[in-house]
């Protein structure tokens, strides 16, 4: 979809930036940012003057971002186009994260080479992160949403109004979400979509692909003011170690 209305869509959600921020703040990078997107969180942790770079296989997208970076920060940051399932970058992180739900969006085996392929680009304590919504909490919800009103905001190149429905199918092992965009021009409305499936995979898959891929789970919280995480959580978050620390 067109990256302008994506990144003003996603900047209305900015419950997790306090603690991508802290974290990334406390541990000092450099940075990676795995499905970066539009920048959302990149573009946030290069104004708090952190090194981190993002990678992501868009390139629309990864052009948005390229577009929205300040000059002054330009040494500060890589973009790399790539697959994060299968990637070879040219340094170390001391932090490399996956934000936004991105990461149940893959099933079982890609989580695994998404994993594999961190865990080697990983300095040898480094710090793993991902967030997903609870799949727990998922698998309970009916099996179809009906669209319903989810957002609405000012589209930053028009000004027109956007209205963003979204609706929900459950599919076996699987839950598809669409979000229907509606710009709402003087005289006619022309709409676009974005859709994503999440697999509903349990939390302690998660955990067994971490340790199987070197990675050494440390925290598993239940949102991101760092609650414990319990099958009632709205979120599933886990950092991990380098165990080749």
């Amino acid at each position: 979809m067109d990256p302008v209305t994506y990144h003003a869509h996603h900047l209305l959600r900015s419950e997790d930036m306090a603690y991508w921020r802290g974290t990334a703040l406390d541990n000092g990078g450099p940075v990676l940012e795995l499905g970066c997107g539009t920048g959302r969180v990149l573009l946030r942790l290069l104004k708090d003057s952190l090194k981190a770079d993002g990678l992501d296989n868009d390139p629309d997208m990864l052009q948005f971002i390229n577009r929205s970076i300040p000059p002054k920060l330009l040494s500060q940051v890589n973009v790399f186009e790539a697959d994060m399932r299968d990637f070879r970058l040219p340094k170390h992180y001391s932090l490399i994260i996956i934000p936004c739900n991105t990461l149940s969006t893959f099933d079982q085996a890609d989580r695994s080479r998404i994993f594999r392929s961190a865990q080697q680009h990983l300095t040898s304590d480094g710090l793993f992160i991902f967030s997903i919504p609870n799949p727990l909490i998922l698998a309970q919800l009916p099996p179809q949403g009906e669209p319903e009103l989810e957002d609405d905001f000012s589209h930053p190149a028009t000004g027109n109004q956007v209205e963003v429905y979204s609706s929900w199918k459950m599919d076996g092992n699987t839950i598809a979400f669409n979000w229907q965009y509606q710009h709402r021009y003087p005289d006619h409305v022309v709409e676009e979509s974005h859709s994503t499936t999440h697999y509903l995979d349990p939390p302690q898959d998660y955990v067994r692909d971490l340790k199987t891929a070197g990675l050494n789970p440390v925290a598993a919280y239940g949102d991101f003011h760092k609650a414990r995480f319990t099958p009632e959580s709205s979120y599933f978050i886990v950092e991990a170690r380098n165990a080749a620390g």
